[in-house]
């Protein structure tokens, strides 16, 4: 029996980082910038936000197929920064297909459990 695995994927608008280390670096501080907001609301920028919407429209809530362990995931959104949490039934077709629509918009896509930037 296969074991379904879930995984997390950064998602963030600004700059290429011009390596998997400087990646590392924005996602921590990022990462702890969040947590710094302790419930505070920060709207996602616009980038991350259309982003969203591309997610929304090809996984509605209510898809029985979204790849998405935590859902809704526009309340995960602050500000520039976005922590997508696949589910272990995510297929390579969907992280395939959310990977594209972060470059389509100019976000910058990180592993955090590789620390490799894409």
């Amino acid at each position: 029996m296969i074991a379904l695995v879930s995984f997390d994927y950064a998602v963030w608008d600004g700059p290429r980082p011009v390596d998997d280390a400087a990646a590392e670096a924005t996602f921590d501080r990022l990462l702890d910038a969040v947590n710094e907001m302790r419930g505070e609301v920060v709207p996602p920028t616009a980038a991350l936000d259309r982003f969203i919407t591309d997610l929304e429209r090809r996984w509605p809530l209510d898809a029985d197929d979204a790849p998405w362990a935590l859902s809704p995931i526009r309340p995960s959104a602050h500000g520039p920064f976005l922590m997508l949490h696949f589910s272990g039934a995510a297929t390579a077709e969907d992280v395939t297909w959310v990977d594209a629509k972060a470059r389509e918009r100019g976000l910058v896509r990180f592993d955090p459990h590789n620390s490799q930037v894409y």
